[in-house]
This record gives structure tokens, sequence and C-alpha cells, in this order.
């Protein structure tokens, strides 16, 4: 049976944030690429009479099984995912918005060894800043994890999941999706031609995520959902999601979804402390682009 090369993708929004292009690639068969390459392999062991390879033995060595990699195409860089010898490695080169604005990544796995599934988060740092509006120097990033040529990968921007899936032993490129139709793009992204009167709606807020990213604001909403407790960190899974909230202004079943604002909070919030269908005031910071919005909640 010929091998076959399985791709998918799906474009998902949560809370109104732009999950955008979840790439999973699956590698079926009862034979591998490198198989088939070396079955058709020629003898190179003799040489023609000006002493040169014949052109048949001229074209790149067969791939091994301990070298399988994937580029990511983004919005602010190509990544590259790479894993060889029992050592993934993910780099790039990503733009930076001003001087101040950084990347930093975080590699989480699960317990066992080597890790079934490796996660590279990678987060803009220094947005809150008062900065020079001129672009900064891109930043090249590297990270490393232990893996296996099974191991099952998650790559996010921003916690937005650019990749997901098992490397195939065939380099691909994922490709992005239209930056117009990803997330909130297609929404209103207003600005701010009015005073403030706060506490803000939902709606508000999100159509003035641009013009109000970085800000200190107070939101008011009715609690759709939670992602809090052992919902965000399963224990058998080994790695956790950012606990968070989600706010609408509307409880109703047919209300867009890219309407629910996720509101990320601290580690100490329960489910017992919070009803759904209750009314809720946030005052936090906003974090905000054309594509889409994140809001964290700020302590006394």
């Amino acid at each position: 049976m010929r091998p076959h090369l399985a791709a998918m993708i799906v474009v998902l929004a949560v809370g109104g944030v732009s999950i955008g292009a979840l790439a999973t690639l699956l590698l079926t068969g009862d034979s591998s690429p490198e198989d088939a390459c070396r079955s058709n392999a020629k003898d190179c062991s003799t040489t023609l009479p000006d002493g040169t390879e014949p052109p048949e033995c001229r074209s790149p060595p067969c791939p091994t099984s301990r070298e399988r990699s994937v580029e990511i195409d983004t919005w602010a860089g190509t990544l590259t995912l790479r894993y060889e010898n029992g050592t993934a490695t993910l780099n790039g080169t990503l733009i930076r918005s001003t001087p101040c604005v950084g990347w930093e990544t975080r590699v989480s796995s699960t317990r066992d060894y080597p890790p079934s599934s490796v996660e590279f988060n990678l987060l803009q740092t220094g947005e809150e800043q008062i900065c020079i509006q001129v672009l900064g120097t891109p930043q090249r990033v590297t990270a490393t994890s232990p893996a296996s040529e099974n191991t099952n990968y998650t790559v996010r921007l921003r916690e937005e999941i650019i990749f997901t899936g098992v490397l195939s032993v065939e380099t691909s490129t994922i490709k992005p999706e239209d930056p117009a139709k990803i997330g909130l793009s297609p929404y209103p992204d207003r600005p701010i031609d009015e005073p403030l009167v706060e506490p803000l709606s939902v709606t508000y807020l999100i159509e003035h995520r641009s013009a109000l990213n970085g800000q200190t604001v107070r939101v008011k909403g009715l609690l759709a959902g939670m992602l809090l407790g052992e919902k965000a960190c399963p224990p058998d899974r080994g790695m956790c999601a950012q606990p968070s909230l989600f706010l609408t202004d509307t409880l109703e079943p047919t209300r867009n979804p890219h309407y629910d604002l996720r509101v990320l909070v601290g580690e100490a919030e329960h489910e017992e402390d919070h009803r759904l269908g209750d009314m809720l005031e946030v005052r936090g910071t906003v974090y905000g682009d054309h594509a889409s919005i994140v809001f964290t909640k700020l302590y006394p």
C-alpha cells in the first residue's frame, strides 16, 4: 500500500479569540517514504569513465525516519518545527511591532518520557509599555524539548493554535488563512471618538479592541462559560490552559460566539465562586488587534 499524507485544516473561534488555522497531519500506510526511497536505490558503487557518479546517484540522499519537520507560515513570520535524534526544536524569526515588544517561548509537555505531547507557546511581552511607535528589530526565537517520532505537538502564537499534529517524515508547509477572514477580522474594529463610560459592554470592548489595546478598563457582562480548575488543567494530561471566564452581553443561544469575551484569570478562581448567568464586572487589561482580543483580569 502506498503511504498517504492527509492534511486537515480546521478554523475555530472560541471566546472571541481567533483560534486560527488548526493543522493536523497524519501519516498512514504500511510502508514509509524512506523505505520506498531505498527500494528504488541504484547501485552507485561504480563510476562513469570520466570518474563521475551516474546521474541517478546525484539526487539527495533518502530521508531518515529520525528527521521530521514542518514549516508554519504566520502573520509574524515563518517558524520551523523539527524533530531529530530525540529532540524537537522550534525556531524562526518573528516581527516586533515596537522596540519594547518581545517574544517569550514557553514549553510544556506530558510527564511520560519521551513525552507523548509537547506544546510550544509563543507569547508577546512588553505590550503594556509606552513605546516609540516604530517597528522593532525582528527577533530570533528558539526552543527545544525531548520528543519521539510519535510525539504530538501543539504550537501557539499569542494563544492562537497555529499547528497541531505528529510530524511527517516529509517536510511540509502550513499556510495561514486569508488575514481578512481570521477570527474577528470581518467584524468592526472602531476608533474611540468619545470619552469612555465604564463599565464597558462586551460588544463595545470587542468593537474597539485595537483602540483599547494595552489599556486598563472595567467591563460588565453575563457569565457564559468557565475554564477553571481541572477543566483548565486535567490531572492526566500534564499540560494546562490559562484559567478563564467568558463574558457576553446576551445568553441567547443564537448569539454570535465571536462576541464572547475571554477573560484570563488567576488559578485561585474556582467554579464554586461563580454561577453561569451571573452579571460580572471585571477590571483588567485589554490585549486586542484586528483579529482577536483577550482581557486579563487585574487583582487588587
